[in-house]
């Protein structure tokens, strides 16, 4: 089985575009909305307007990839030793960026602003719903990592009966996109999301189960 070298560049490619979109922010127009601080020369609303473009397109992107990669990993098995490892793939980063980055992002930002500055973490508040274990401040942007570990522990058992399935796949990514869509329309007016909770756990959680039937 040959590795899609594509899907690894698609990657390596929406991670740098999330650098530039972050780096972006603190000069936007509703910086201080995100980040509790800005740059002293924002810029203007084209750069809002790519900020919000980009945003629209490239986490959902990043979770067809994971789902992608989730069905390569249980194509050679599905045993449950296989998912305790892939487990501690995601965990392991996920709690020593929380713990050791983060923590030290905070001290450095603690040490650089003005007292006076009030300071507020763009994760603060959030939707209803699916809340990660971890204080929001120490996650920030690792609640990726927080939700495909959820959705591995939810696609697991499903991927070991997955050649059963009744729905043929064009079917069945039919339904996947209406549910997608569905979710937008539906949950987002009445649920908010920060950090891939409200109503982004189910929207994303639909797009990582389309990127596995793809």
């Amino acid at each position: 089985m040959e590795r899609c070298y594509e899907l690894d560049w698609l990657r390596v490619i929406l991670f740098c575009i999330l650098v530039l979109h972050h780096t972006a922010v603190g000069f936007a127009p509703f910086a201080t909305e995100i980040y509790g601080f800005a740059n002293d020369r924002l810029g203007g609303e084209l750069l809002a307007l790519v900020v919000y473009w980009s945003h629209c397109w490239r986490l959902p992107t990043l979770f067809l990839i994971a789902g992608m990669g989730t069905w390569f990993a249980t194509r050679r098995t599905t045993s449950w030793p296989s998912l305790a490892q892939r487990l501690l793939r995601l965990t392991g980063p996920f709690l020593f960026g929380s713990l050791i980055l983060n923590v030290g992002t905070l001290l450095v930002l603690g040490l650089i602003l003005p007292e006076t500055t009030e300071t507020q973490s763009p994760i603060d508040g959030g939707g209803a719903g699916w809340r990660l274990p971890l204080p929001p401040y120490l996650v920030m942007h690792l609640w990726f990592l927080g939700n495909l570990t959820l959705y591995t522990l939810l696609i697991w058992p499903v991927a070991r009966w997955k050649r059963d399935l009744p729905v043929s796949p064009r079917g069945l990514l039919a339904i996947l996109a209406t549910v997608t869509t569905l979710t937008i329309v539906a949950a987002k007016p009445h649920a908010r999301a920060v950090i891939g909770d409200g109503y982004q756990l189910w929207w994303y959680a639909a797009l990582f189960l389309s990127g596995f039937w793809m």
